[in-house]
């Protein structure tokens, strides 16, 4: 009996770091498109590819009735396509520029390569239908390729885009961009004087650390008034004692471990940026939840303003704030391994209260930021 669950199999296949397109078709003079990364070579001479298309999509059905297809290769500086066309519904097409190919197939004319393509066979498994098609009609640009790795758009060269997601942060610290304002990608670009692409990476970084949320296919910052902070707090404090009270008796040796690992982590961060201590904060509280084994704390834990707590990390904290965090999770730790429970209750409290105080603390200047009285010097 298999017991690998389809969240797992999306989990772990996820890891799988892969390019990005848009496949379109056309049918009945209307044009589908759906973005899709299970996309393959198959074949030099003749040209042959395949792609893997959901049997309920439209677009699949599109596939199936003309028998044609076109995959777009999405280059680096449109992640936002990607958004525009993993959603349902009508309207993806609305304001993106596009070209009819020799072949009669509708293509995105910013794609970095297209394909237009006849289906020569149709193999079903499962809830996916397998195109298997001749290449007709092929064109391409020059530029890099958007990826894509376990559910994010990215760059394959992420090291040079490092200033960009540092100047980004620090513009958001600097709150220049007031909680609830959604980001343009071309101004910020126009303003930075940077590439697009650059700029929707850095903000889809920002987003994972949570100084940013995203919301229908772009970014915002969240609201992080001191009561939607404090109920973050009170519900993350809930539950991860919850947690405690479940497992302190029964978790796995090996889960321990993991815990002490990340623990490890946090206090290698104790000196970097803020946001990297608060990314070790993020991940140790996700391995305490996971002891649990339990989905509906999950969801739980995913309805938690967890960006607004984030807020609180970043441009607050002085080192020795850092220390007293990290300091409590480790008599957490300690005391958790050995199955002390009101010790590993009463660092968990301390440990909230810390960001609660903080909370109530204004921002520190980032490091691009100077204060009023040093601006008067």
């Amino acid at each position: 009996m298999n017991s690998l669950t389809s969240d797992r199999f999306r989990d772990l296949i996820g890891r799988f770091a892969s390019g990005v397109t848009v496949i379109t078709a056309v049918d009945g003079g209307e044009s589908h498109g759906i973005t899709a990364s299970a996309v393959s070579s198959l074949s030099l001479d003749p040209p042959m590819l395949l792609i893997c298309m959901n049997k309920e999509s439209a677009t699949g059905r599109a596939v199936v009735e003309s028998g044609r297809f076109a995959v777009n290769v999405l280059g680096e500086d449109y992640p936002d396509l990607a958004m525009r066309f993993a959603t349902k519904g009508d309207g993806k097409f609305k304001g993106v520029a596009t070209s009819v190919g020799p072949g009669g197939q509708t293509l995105l004319v910013d794609a970095l390569a297209t394909f237009e393509c006849r289906v020569v066979e149709e193999v079903t498994s499962g809830t996916h239908t397998v195109f298997i098609a001749s290449v007709e009609h092929a064109a391409g640009g020059v530029g890099a390729p958007l990826a894509y790795f376990r559910g994010k758009f990215g760059r394959l060269c992420l090291d040079a885009d490092h200033n960009t997601v540092n100047d980004v942060r620090s513009l958001l610290i600097a709150r220049r961009i007031q909680p609830g304002d959604r980001l343009d990608v071309d101004a910020l670009a126009a303003d930075l004087k940077i590439p697009r692409g650059a700029i929707f990476h850095a903000l889809s970084v920002l987003a994972t650390e949570g100084l940013l949320h995203r919301h229908n296919g772009g970014f915002e910052m969240p609201q992080s008034g001191r009561n939607v902070v404090v109920d973050a707090i009170s519900a993350m404090s809930s539950i991860t004692m919850g947690v405690t009270d479940m497992t302190i008796a029964s978790v796995p040796s090996a889960q321990r471990c993991d815990l002490r690992d990340l623990l490890d982590k946090l206090h290698h961060s104790l000196n970097s940026q803020d946001a990297k201590f608060a990314r070790g904060l993020r991940d140790f509280y996700r391995a305490l939840l996971a002891t649990a084994g339990s989905s509906s704390l999950e969801h739980a834990w995913a309805a938690i303003n967890i960006s607004a707590v984030t807020n609180v990390l970043v441009g607050r904290p002085t080192m020795s704030e850092h220390r007293r965090v990290y300091e409590c999770l480790t008599a957490f730790v300690d005391a958790f391994s050995f199955g002390d429970r009101t010790t590993a209750v009463n660092a968990l409290r301390e440990h909230f209260d810390i960001l609660l105080d903080l909370n109530a603390r204004p921002i520190r200047p980032g490091p691009h930021q100077t204060t009023k009285a040093e601006a008067t010097q």
